[in-house]
This record gives structure tokens, C-alpha cells and sequence, in this order.
């Protein structure tokens, strides 16, 4: 349907008002039912659960919306505002014309009719009009004066006794016994507001943390206390929590009795709840000081505030609620709250907290949260908290190994409920902050250095111990249990995360979950390593014995194992190698590996689709090989300019030899003096490995690309090409600095090491920047290989 311009629509001959409702209703819903939108409003249209008939709906609501919006008068499209619900507005407008209907009913019984008679009219006969809802009576009555203008029902009060005529005359004196009849009506008509609209003015207060406007409206309204201030069920408390401004919650707490401090919104959350999602320590102690079981109310969720701080992983109010909350909240017999906890503090890296927690419940190692997760698959996922998962360079290897590791286990166990991690995180502290005043920079720059490894190599100790103290109970789990535990989507994502430490500690519990599979398509373990592409798995798997047999299993779709090497996995595990180039390399690996172990026979298997393994390689592979082959000649045709640059400078250079030649014989004059050896040696050697790498580069530019191409030949050229490249760069910058060291020798000896020292930045910034790439390149032609199963499973438990 065309989108409908409604930015001037009035319904009818004019917008609604207090007193055209009926005719309005009716020219509102002709015109929606014209514009097959009137569903919306009836509610034959219900908010749909599907995402592309919801966004279709909502289209069609905003619509309609729009449409009663736009044809309301100013007086009327005030009660709209926030409503972002077609139905909700027209049951809102709805409302609002039965209350004044009955507004008028009570006008009725009280006897009060105005008799108005115009003051340049004498002849015309009194007029009679009722005083309804929205006309004010403290205007005056003149030939131009109309009962239209838009008063708040708390604009009357009892104390309010300023005179409502501007005349003394019969009428003021009319209207004003009006006013005194009609003050019970608007009373009434204000108790019937909706709290969050009458305490809207002490919500801003209170959110601004405007303590004087809101002890005021308090002082003057004392159900405010405990009224809903919000449309989310907010009451005072609530608000002031969330403002996080501790004066004002101070101040509202002395206004309070202990149980007021229970009160839940629709959400469920009491202020406490509030307070350690989004809050401050200092708030939060106040809220315990006052009322200590509000520790223990659950939300509309069941967490209890202790499980809320550290989902939200806040680590100080974390640390105190766990300091003062009852241990016993976390008892899987309970609740889920223990076993939420358990995977919060994992989720958060406070490995040594879940250890504790695990030591006064060790059943909630085997149990799930509310949403049907237990500790050990979120482990498996989280394959980026354990050593295998972690990403370091060089020096940051080396730094690892040398760091002695803490033996967390036993500190852990020497405190309490609550205060061993708080001890422990002094005690990090402590440490540090002594290391900063010990006075030596070299201490205080090394202790910066190795911090951060500190803290990770402490982390993997704990979060290792953590998952043999899980495995440990899994030990014990029956099949079905195994089953209910989600034990075995644990094994098949552990094997397509590349969580070997997970996958090793389940298989010592139980050596069985090695022949786990999925349910419907049949995939075994080993198919899931081939498909993510996790060497480690793959290594491992295949060191357990049954190799060969393990390689003849088909899943429903009739792919067996070289079909699953053949497959393009996901982005995600492609773009952990450099290049597409590179990429193209691993996976025609994986395929050549696969192909290894599997029988003759399963290489010409054709799938339910009718194709054998090496047409999926190459139907799924065209993109990438196309990728790989633009990637390549990108960094030829970058690297051969450059190495052009080079000879052709080198080249010249030779003929141009620095200080200059006899005239006679043309020799040049410092022939024999060991720099223009230097100089000599370095442009030939220069003006050779440019040329080497330009015929490189070349012969990579006019290579046919095919699959088997990106395995050993062009990976091969590319690196001479760039080794070439590096050597003549290094070369022409030696031949540089020993042309200086000739023309300066005499007059300017001390220029010698500076220059030396910035000819060689540019062969520095070359290392650094392609080294990398040069040395994966190498790896992955020269190497070794990925795939190193023998031993694996020795190897590792070692």
C-alpha cells in the first residue's frame, strides 16, 4: 500500500474537541476504513510475532496514529502524548469523553446551569451553557469570551479564593457560586488522573535530584511516597536510586518505613535491583542498612540483586552485595539463582568466585540457569578464556612462560563466604601498589609490563581449575543425564569453538562423549572439526585410534569426511589467516589432509546432491580462488614498483660514483678506500635483488591461477619475490650511508652514526610491517604443517 501523507489531515469539518467527539468518531473511523486501516483500532489487527508482519503492523500503525494525532485539536492532543499505540490512543480519547459525560451528570444533579447573556446584545435571550471539564472558570464573561480554554483540575483547590469574575455583577456573582459547587466535581476528576500523570512534577525532581521541589510536592501530597511515578510502576524510591544522586536518596530513606523498601515495578525490581544493575556502593549500603531482606526479592526474572550486579558486571557493587548476601540464596534446591550466579561470574572472569561458590554447592556444576545453559557449554563457547584461545606475540609468549603461576586454589579456600574475593582483590592491589613505591623505575616499568600476563596466566590457572572441578561431577552423570545436561552440545561446541582444553577434560570424564553426533544430520565429532576448521580437535580425534573408521561415517546427507574438508566454512574461521591468497592455501591443506585418511573409494563418493568431494571444493571455493588471485597480483604489481624504483636508482648510481672519476682513466678516485667497497658491493648486490624480484612478481602476474597454483607455486615466488625485495632495499640503504661517509669524510665525521642510524629506519619499517606476512607465508609453504596428529594426546597431557 502507498504511503499516505497525513501531515494535514483534519477529520470532518474540524478537529476534536471537548464537544464534537461523536461527530468526530464518526468521520474518523470512515476514514480509516476507506484507507483499509481501521483493523488496527478495532483490534481485528493484533501485534503480530512474526519480524516481517510486525514491521508491516507497525507501519500500519504509525499510520493510524498519525491520523488521530493530526485531527485532534491543541486541547486534546495532550492526552496523546507518549502513546505510541493506534488502539491506545483511540481507547485513551475514548476515556477521556466518558469521563466528561459523566462529569456532566454530576453537573446535572448539583443543579449548576450558567445563564449568559452578552453584553452588546441586550435583545438576545440568555444563553444556557453547562461548565464542563475543560473550560475555565476564572474567565471573564465579555461579548469575546468563550468556556474553551484548557485548564489542569489541580488548578482548583480548596484554599483558592480569589474572586473568578472581572465584574461585580449578577453573572460574577453567578459564576462564582459555580466555581464553589463545581470545586467537588474537579477534585474528584483529579483523583481519577493516573498517578504517573499526577506525580509527574516530583519524578522530574526526583530524577534532576531536586530534593526542596520534591519534598514539597511530598509535604503536600504524602501518598507520593508510595505512588507509581512512572508508567513503569516506579515509585519514589525507585526513581531516586536510578539518579544515582545519594543525598537524595538519603534524605527520601528517613521518609520511608523499612517494607517500603520492597515495592516492586512492573518489572519486578525493587530500588535494590535497580541499585546493582546501574548504581552506586554507596546507595546500595544505605538500602541494606535500612532493610536487609530486600536482598532476597527476586525480580520478574527470579534474580535476586546479587545475581543482577553481576550480570551487569558491576565489580564494586558487585563485591558488596556478595559480602552481604546469604550464601543460602544460592542453593540449586532453591532456585536458579545459584546457577545464574555461576555462569555470571563466568561470564565476567571471576573464575575464583565461581570456585568458591562451587565449594559450598557443588551440584550447581551440573546445573542449568534459567534459560537452559549449564556452566560447561558456556565454557566450551568461551574458548578465548583459556590458553589455546589466547593470541600473543612473540615476546609476549616468552613473557607467559616465565611467569610463575599462582596457586589460586589454595588461597581461595582460606576465607570465608564473601570475603575471599574481596581479600584476594586487596590483595592484587596491595601488591601493585607496593611495586609502584618501591622507588626504581626499572621495577615499576617491568611490573607495568608483565601485569597484564600476571593477570591472564592467573585467570587460565582458575578457569582450568574450575573445569576439572565441573568435569569431575559430569564423571558421574548417566546417559540421560549426559543428555539433559546439554553434556553432549557441549562436546560438538566445544569442537567447533577449537576448545581443546574443554574437549580433553570431558573426554577424560567420559571417553565416550568422543562418539557423540548430532540428532539430525548425523554430524560426528570429527565431521565438526573438519567443518570449523580446528586443527587441535582434528589432531586429537584422530591420536584416539579408529582413524580409519572414524573417516567412513556419512551423515544423512550422504557427505562423509573429504566432503566436509571440501566445504567453505564459515568467514569467521577464514579470516584468522592473512589474505585470500593464503586463505586458498589452508583450505586445499585441509582437503589434502583429509584425502590422506580416508579410503580410496569415499574420493569418487557422490552426496544425496550427486557430487564427488572435489566438485564442493571447487563450486564452493570459486569466490575465494578469485579473491586470492586479485590479492595476489595486488601485491605484486605494489611490490614490483618498487622494486623497479629500486634497480633503476641502482643502476644509475653505478655509473655515478660518489667523489668522482680521473679524467684520464675514469677510475674513480677513492676506488681503494674500504667505504666505496661498501658502496660498490651494496648497489650490485641492490641491482641484482631488485631484478630477482621484479622477474618474481612478474611471473606471478602471468600464473594461471589454478586451484593446486596456490599451494606451493605462487606462495613460493611470493616469497622470493619479497625476500628479494627486503635484501635490495637493505642493500641500496648500506650503498647510501657509504656515499655519505665518502663525500662527508673530511668535514663532517661526526654525521657518520646519525646517518647510519636513519638509513636504516626504512629497512626496519619494511620488517616490520611485511615480516609478518613473510613469515606466515613460510610457515605455511615450509613448514611443518597443521597437522601433526601423532602424539597429540600425549603431548598435551603432558
Amino acid at each position: 500500500m502507498a504511503e499516505t501523507d497525513l501531515s494535514e489531515v483534519v477529520i470532518g469539518d474540524e478537529p476534536l474537541t471537548s464537544s464534537n467527539y461523536e461527530n468526530w468518531k464518526v468521520y474518523m473511523q470512515n476514514y480509516l476504513s476507506n484507507l483499509n486501516i481501521w483493523g488496527i483500532v478495532n483490534g481485528t489487527e493484533s501485534e503480530p510475532d512474526e519480524a516481517n508482519e510486525y514491521k508491516t503492523w507497525m507501519t500500519r500503525n504509525e499510520m493510524v496514529l498519525s491520523a488521530i494525532k493530526t485531527s485532534c485539536g491543541p486541547e486534546m492532543v495532550t492526552h496523546l502524548h507518549g502513546i505510541d499505540s493506534a488502539k491506545e490512543a483511540w481507547d485513551r480519547l475514548a476515556s477521556i469523553q466518558s469521563s466528561e459525560a459523566n462529569v456532566a451528570g454530576s453537573i446535572e444533579e448539583t443543579g449548576v446551569v450558567l445563564e449568559i447573556q452578552h453584553e452588546d446584545d441586550d435583545d438576545a435571550e440568555p444563553k444556557t451553557k453547562v461548565f464542563t471539564r475543560w473550560q475555565s472558570p476564572k474567565r471573564s464573561v465579555s461579548s469575546n469570551s468563550s468556556f474553551g480554554e484548557q485548564m489542569s483540575p489541580l488548578a482548583l483547590s480548596d484554599e483558592d479564593t480569589s474572586d473568578p469574575a472581572s465584574e461585580d455583577s449578577e453573572v460574577g456573582e453567578s459564576f462564582a457560586e459555580s466555581v464553589t459547587r463545581f470545586r467537588p466535581v474537579y477534585k474528584a476528576l483529579a483523583d481519577d488522573k493516573p498517578d504517573y500523570i499526577r506525580f509527574r512534577p516530583l519524578y522530574k525532581a526526583l530524577a534532576k535530584g531536586d530534593w526542596r521541589t520534591a519534598k514539597e510536592i511530598i509535604e503536600d501530597h504524602p501518598e507520593g511516597l508510595s505512588a507509581r511515578i512512572t508508567s513503569r510502576g516506579d515509585t519514589a524510591l525507585h526513581a531516586a536510586v536510578v539518579s544515582g544522586k545519594l543525598s537524595t536518596v538519603k534524605a527520601l530513606l528517613k521518609l520511608l518505613p523499612p517494607e517500603a523498601l520492597e515495592a516492586k515495578n512492573s518489572s519486578g525490581d525493587t530500588a535494590i535491583a535497580l541499585s546493582a544493575a546501574d548504581g552506586t556502593t554507596k546507595i546500595a549500603k544505605l538500602l541494606v542498612k535500612k532493610n536487609k531482606w530486600v536482598l532476597r526479592i527476586k525480580n520478574q526474572y527470579g534474580f535476586i540483586p546479587l545475581v543482577m550486579s553481576i550480570l551487569y558486571e558491576k565489580e564494586d557493587m558487585f563485591y558488596y552485595i556478595y559480602s552481604v548476601t546469604p550464601m543460602d540464596e544460592l542453593d540449586p534446591d532453591k532456585s536458579k539463582n545459584g546457577a545464574s550466579f555461576l555462569l555470571g561470574a563466568i561470564n565476567s572472569e571471576m573464575f575464583d568466585v565461581a570456585l568458591e561458590v562451587l565449594e559450598f554447592y557443588p551440584k550447581l556444576a551440573i546445573c542449568k540457569d534459567r534459560f537452559g545453559i549449564p556452566a560447561i557449554y558456556l565454557l566450551a563457547v568461551k574458548s578465548y578464556m583459556f590458553p589455546s584461545g589466547s593470541r600473543f606475540g612473540f615476546w609476549q609468549r616468552c613473557m607467559y612462560s616465565s611467569c610463575a603461576a599462582l596457586d589460586e586454589r589454595q588461597r581461595t579456600r582460606k576465607f570465608g563466604t564473601g570475603e575471599s574475593v574481596i581479600a584476594l582483590k586487596r590483595l592484587g592491589s596491595l601488591r601493585l601498589s607496593t611495586a609502584s613505591r618501591s622507588g626504581r623505575w626499572p621495577q615499576n616499568i617491568y611490573s607495568s609490563c608483565v601485569k597484564d600476563l600476571l593477570e591472564k596466566r592467573r585467570k587460565h590457572v582458575q578457569v582450568l581449575e574450575l573445569l576439572k572441578v565441573i568435569c569431575s561431577a559430569i564423571g558421574h552423570m548417566t546417559d540421560e543425564e549426559l543428555k539433559n545436561g546439554k553434556v553432549y552440545d557441549t562436546m560438538l561446541a566445544a569442537a567447533t569453538n577449537g576448545n581443546i582444553e574443554v574437549f580433553m577434560e570431558l573426554f577424560d570424564a567420559n571417553p565416550s562423549l568422543l562418539y557423540t553426533s548430532t540428532t539430525v544430520s548425523r554430524k560426528t565429532l570429527y565431521h565438526q572439526a573438519v567443518m570449523s576448521r580446528q586443527e587441535n580437535i582434528f589432531n586429537f580425534i584422530s591420536s584416539m585410534g579408529q582413524r580409519d573408521i572414524r573417516a567412513t561415517h556419512k551423515d544423512n546427507s550422504d557427505n562423509n569426511l573429504l566432503h566436509y574438508a571440501a566445504m567453505l566454512p564459515l568467514s569467521s574461521m577464514l579470516d584468522k589467516i592473512s589474505g585470500a591468497a593464503l586463505q586458498m592455501q589452508r583450505e586445499i591443506q585441509w582437503f589434502q589432509e583429509v584425502e590422506k585418511i580416508v579410503q580410496p573409494k569415499y574420493k569418487e563418493s557422490l552426496n544425496k546432491d550427486g557430487k564427488t568431494p572435489a566438485e564442493v571444493f571447487t563450486e564452493q571455493h570459486k569466490a575465494l580462488k578469485k579473491d586470492g588471485e586479485v590479492w595476489m597480483k595486488e601485491t605484486a604489481n605494489a611490490c614490483m614498483l618498487v622494486s623497479a624504483l629500486i634497480a633503476t636508482v641502482m643502476f644509475a648510481a653505478a655509473f655515478t660514483v660518489p667523489g668522482g672519476n680521473e679524467q684520464s682513466t675514469g677510475t674513480p678516485f677513492f676506488l681503494k678506500t674500504p667505504a666505496f667497497t661498501i658502496f660498490i658491493v651494496s648497489d650490485a648486490i641492490s641491482l641484482f635483488a631488485s631484478c630477482s624480484s621484479i622477474l618474481m612478481f612478474f611471473s606471478i602476474l602471468t600464473a594461471r591461477y589454478a586451484e593446486q597454483d596456490f599451494l606451493k607455486s605462487l606462495p613460493q615466488r611470493l616469497v622470493i619475490g619479497l625476500a628479494s625485495l627486503f635484501i635490495s632495499i637493505a642493500a641500496m640503504m648500506a650503498a647510501f650511508g657509504a656515499t655519505l661517509v665518502i663525500v662527508l669524510r673530511s668535514s663532517i665525521t661526526w654525521a657518520f652514526i646519525p646517518v647510519t642510524l636513519l638509513a636504516s629506519v626504512p629497512v626496519v619499517l619494511f620488517g616490520l610491517l611485511l615480516f609478518p606476512l613473510f613469515l606466515d607465508i613460510v610457515r605455511s609453504t615450509y613448514g611443518a604443517g597443521i597437522f601433526t596428529w601423532q602424539k597429540v594426546y600425549l603431548n598435551n597431557k603432558e
